[in-house]
């Protein structure tokens, strides 16, 4: 576990490195969709992992339009289903909650949540 979360720091550190655009990017090209049905619904739950396959890590957030990704936690995902696990209840809850505020403000691109 310690070996996974150093690995998912140093993909974070690579952000750092990098300009704003090409870490957006990179945010975009690491993040995947939460479930098959949230490619369907924006705001966008996205997830990302330290690795392809066999990841305990997972980083969450919010996708808002095609230029904004907000993070919302970071959690260890032990159960099968997100609903299962109390930790990554916790983050879906965060998921949600925010879907539902940026979606009652109306808001669809990170300009938009800048004048907020």
């Amino acid at each position: 576990m310690l070996e996974e979360l150093d690995d998912l720091l140093e993909d974070i550190n690579h952000i750092l490195e990098r300009s704003q655009e090409e870490s957006l990017d990179w945010l975009l090209d690491n993040f995947k969709p939460l479930s098959d049905a949230d490619v369907l619904h924006k705001p966008e739950r996205i997830k990302m992992y330290t690795y392809p396959y066999g990841s305990l890590l997972r980083l969450y957030g919010v996708q808002v339009g095609l230029d904004c990704v907000i993070i919302t936690g970071i959690s260890i995902k032990m159960a099968r289903y997100m609903q299962d696990g109390k930790l990554t209840q916790i983050e879906l809850n965060k998921m949600d909650y925010l879907r539902s505020w940026l979606l009652d403000n109306n808001i669809t691109n990170c300009d938009q949540l800048i004048e907020e």
